[in-house]
């Protein structure tokens, strides 16, 4: 995976971390997938860290440094930012102090992130 495209994975599970500190129904659930996000970061840093990443690559049309990362845990990133793009749309769950009229948005970032997340799991 392209090191940008993995920032942009990166960044929308903290993101999703934020949503699910907003919801204020269940405590345990929060906690839980809480919990699970931030294990996906660590999952990703992880390998990060113990990758040796290439300049010289080109992944999908993308040149520069990328990093092998297993399917699996691109396949559990996106199914988190479809579960926070819902959580946005459906629920309208946001952020303190997020402009509502934004919503739309949020979520089709996250269901961008999550589409490029399966597209390098399948082997792109």
């Amino acid at each position: 995976m392209p090191v940008p495209v993995l920032g942009r994975c990166i960044a929308g599970l903290s993101e999703a971390i934020v949503l699910r500190l907003a919801e204020r129904d269940d405590l345990g659930h929060v906690r839980t997938t809480t919990a699970q996000l931030a294990q996906a970061l660590s999952a990703l840093g992880q390998v990060i860290a113990g990758g040796q990443p290439s300049t010289s690559d080109t992944v999908a049309g993308v040149a520069g440094p990328v990093v092998l990362l297993p399917p699996a845990l691109l396949n559990r990133a996106a199914r988190y930012l479809e579960a926070a793009a819902a959580l946005v749309r459906n629920e309208g769950v946001v952020p303190d102090g997020f402009d509502p009229a934004h919503i739309t948005q949020l979520a089709g970032t996250f269901e961008a992130d999550a589409m490029a997340a399966r597209y390098y799991a399948d082997g792109a």
